[in-house]
């Protein structure tokens, strides 16, 4: 009962198929038209948006494991950083 079939398989493999040719369309259809377009983002992005991407940057794997190590070493003081980041890059992408 808890075995895959043939046409679990052919499912699974269709699905996988369909996702790809649809963001393969999807990506020819709304790519750039040239590097500034794709630098900028056309300038299209609202700026709380910008904010958002610029705290994603800095928050990542790094941060993470980082603020975890710091963390263990001198307590809670080492997520003040990451906190303050949260609120304050959304804050700059207002301005």
């Amino acid at each position: 009962m808890n075995h895959f079939t043939a046409e679990d398989t052919f499912i699974i493999v269709g699905i996988v198929i369909a996702y790809i040719l649809f963001t393969t369309w999807l990506t020819f259809r709304i790519r750039s038209k040239n590097s500034g377009d794709f630098m900028e983002g056309s300038r299209a992005m609202p700026a709380f948006i910008v904010g958002i991407l610029l705290m994603s940057e800095y928050i990542g794997a790094k941060s993470t494991i980082g603020t975890a190590q710091a963390a263990f070493e001198s307590g809670i003081a080492a997520s003040w950083s990451v906190l303050g980041a949260a609120i304050g890059f959304p804050l700059f992408g207002l301005i």
